[in-house]
Parts: C-alpha cells; sequence; structure tokens
C-alpha cells in the first residue's frame, strides 16, 4: 500500500501553490485569519512538503524542503501556550490542542522519529525550544500525549468542536499515534524494565492506556461526521496519515 503512493501531480515546485491538503478541506474556509489558521496551514504544508520530498529521489529541492520546514517549526516552537497570560489566545483550548497536537506531528515528521518518541519531552526539538523561549518549567515531564489529552478535555465542548470535526480527527489521530506504548508490541525483558521505568516517570502506563483508547474513541467519532459528505477526502486523509507515519521511521 505505502510504495504505491503517489504525490499529487499537481505539485510543481516548493514555490508554487501547493494541492490542498485533505486535513482541514472544511475548517478552513470557516477559520478566521489568526495564529490558529495560520498554524492549521503551516501543518498542512508541512505534511504535503514532507510528503513530497521523502517520497522522491533527493534533487537540489533538498536544501528548499529543509529551509521551508525550518521556518514553519520555528514559528511553531514560538506560539504562547494557552495558558500564558496576556496574548491573544489565552485561555483558547482549541488553539492549546491544536498547538500541542502540531508539536508532535511536526516533530515526528521534522526529526524522522516515530509519533510516540515525539511525544516524549526529552526528545521532541520544538517543544524543547517552545520551553526555552518562554522560561516555562517543562510540567513533571509529561508525555506531550497526556497534555494534549488535558488540552482536549478543557475544549471538550459541542461549542468548540461542532463546526471542526475534520480539525477533531486530526488532533485525536495525531494523540492516539503519540500514546501507543511499546508494551503492544514484542519486547525483550530488559526493554520492558526501561519501558515501565520511562513510563512510571513521564505518565504511567495505565494513564497513557486509557488517554490512547479515548483519542481513538474521539477520531472515530469525528471521523463518522465529516466521512458520509466527504469520503473521498476523508479516505485521502486516512492514506496520507498511514503514508507519513510510515515514512517518518524511514532513514532520511
Amino acid at each position: 500500500m505505502f510504495e504505491a503512493w503517489e504525490p499529487s501531480t499537481t505539485y510543481t515546485s516548493l514555490h508554487g501553490a501547493l494541492p490542498p491538503s485533505p486535513f482541514f478541506w472544511h475548517s478552513l474556509t470557516l477559520l478566521e485569519s489568526g495564529p490558529l489558521s495560520l498554524l492549521l496551514r503551516d501543518m498542512c504544508h508541512l505534511g504535503d512538503l514532507f510528503l513530497s520530498h521523502a517520497t522522491r529521489p533527493r534533487t537540489a529541492l533538498d536544501a528548499e524542503y529543509n529551509a521551508h520546514a525550518t521556518n514553519i517549526v520555528r514559528r511553531l516552537g514560538s506560539l504562547p501556550s494557552a495558558f500564558a497570560s496576556e496574548h491573544p489566545m489565552t485561555a483558547d483550548w482549541m488553539y492549546e490542542t491544536c498547538r500541542i497536537a502540531a508539536i508532535i506531528y511536526a516533530g515526528a515528521i521534522f526529526q524522522r522519529i516515530s509519533f510516540s518518541e515525539a511525544a516524549n519531552p526529552l526528545q521532541n526539538a520544538i517543544y524543547k525550544q517552545f520551553l526555552q523561549q518562554s522560561g516555562h518549567e517543562p510540567p513533571a515531564q509529561l508525555y506531550l500525549s497526556v497534555l494534549l489529552f488535558e488540552a482536549l478535555q478543557l475544549a471538550d465542548s459541542v461549542d468548540t468542536w461542532e463546526k471542526f470535526p475534520d480539525v477533531l480527527y486530526w488532533v485525536c489521530a495525531v494523540g492516539a499515534m503519540s500514546a501507543r506504548t511499546r508494551r503492544t508490541r514484542a519486547q525483550t525483558e530488559e526493554e520492558e524494565e526501561e519501558e515501565e521505568a520511562e513510563e512510571a516517570r513521564y505518565g504511567g502506563e495505565r494513564h497513557i492506556t486509557l488517554i490512547h483508547r479515548c483519542f481513538n474513541m474521539h477520531a472515530t467519532r469525528s471521523l463518522l461526521v465529516v466521512v458520509f459528505g466527504e469520503a473521498k477526502l476523508v479516505g485521502a486523509a486516512l492514506k496520507k496519515l498511514l503514508v507519513l507515519q510510515r515514512l517518518v521511521q524511514l532513514p532520511g
């Protein structure tokens, strides 16, 4: 399935118009211009750039890809948290949910690591940049999947997500991929001990497992809202996410 992936034939160059991303196809027409709209557009752009870059032979465009991706990552790392006071997105929990999901998503793409690794606060370079620039101390070194789930709970209302089921699906899909534990895979005894120690430090295996299930549940529900009206776009989005999930773990 992954080998059959074909980048859009409408893609011409990094400077030209990108094909419409299957993510956020609905919400970007509704959101007013602002930090959240720019954030989602950056994530569309980054995903499209990465897929085009990773599925083609190395060319002179590699340097351009790196420059574009670096600019997106820097903008993301400089965004303030909704918990910070006195800025336009203060206490905007939809924005905060998307910001944390974007840190995981972009971290996996930019660093070429798995989504679960990108949720580790010690491994995600974008999250480290945010902490340095904001002067915040990491909250008990919690996994970003835990922080994402907590932000989602703060934004958990019909009024928040009713018009944006596609964004909610993306957030929960990223959350579900990042909350996977290696316990679901074959492990040596030494690996199991290391995993138990890491989980105990960053949030606990039981809590992470519960979070993973909740993300899956919310992703499924939001997907059902949009699939009947936009079946082809939903199919494209799912395929894109599966391909991306595989490609980030391949050598760069």
